[in-house]
């Protein structure tokens, strides 16, 4: 992990009316994991995706995809509260982190404790 890092908040639903992963829990779980004293994190930005299925593309998605496309520069990691809330299709999952890799940016699911930003994690 490196300190200071440009975070962006990854928060997505299906139906609004999932109490167990409400974007309002996702947020708090990426808040508290964003502002640890060993990560020092900024949070730069959020892309809440709601009515969005799990199997569509990051890419395709109206806020995320746009983060990805459009304002890769401004942030260092994408973090999501659990990975599921990323992608629910390993193949989508697959292209997120070549992207991630190519472009040098790192992806944190917090719930598995899944973090590309530490040694351990790559």
């Amino acid at each position: 992990m490196t300190p200071g890092l440009r975070y962006l908040a990854c928060l997505r639903l299906s139906a609004d009316s999932d109490g167990s992963t409400s974007i309002d829990w996702q947020r708090g779980v990426i808040r508290h994991h964003v502002n640890a004293p060993h990560l020092s994190g900024v949070l730069v930005g959020e892309a809440e995706d709601t009515d969005v299925s799990g199997s569509m593309s990051p890419f395709k998605r109206p806020r995320l995809g746009r983060w990805l496309t459009d304002m890769a520069d401004e942030f260092d990691v994408i973090v999501a509260a659990r990975m599921d809330r990323l992608t629910r299709r390993s193949t989508h999952f697959n292209e997120l982190l070549e992207w991630a890799l190519t472009n040098g940016k790192f992806i944190v699911c917090v719930e598995e404790g899944f973090d590309l930003s530490t040694p351990q994690g790559r």
